[in-house]
């Protein structure tokens, strides 16, 4: 899921700790050609490309301002992303 709202990230995870629940959040991390060749690509689901490219320049400087989260590097094949995530999630402290 991506909040791209920086009000409503805040509000959501916020609440989400505050039930006791440990949260992870992990940003992935691509150059914004990168990212929209990869809008232009989705195939799945078509009729939202126009969406994603009007929010992406949000979605970037929203992400750019995220501390505490780790941070992957999301131009990598898809199962070598998987697994950084999987790694950066096992080896975070809890809390």
């Amino acid at each position: 899921m991506s909040l791209i709202n920086p009000v409503y990230r805040e509000q959501i995870l916020d609440g989400i700790r505050a039930d006791g629940v440990e949260v992870h959040e992990v940003v992935l991390t691509l150059p914004e050609e990168q990212l929209r060749v990869r809008i232009d690509a989705d195939q799945l689901d078509v009729a939202a490309r126009q969406w994603r490219h009007d929010h992406v320049a949000r979605a970037l400087t929203t992400f750019a301002d995220v501390t505490g989260a780790h941070l992957v590097d999301a131009s990598q094949p898809p199962d070598q992303v998987a697994d950084a995530v999987a790694m950066s999630i096992r080896s975070a402290p809890s809390h």
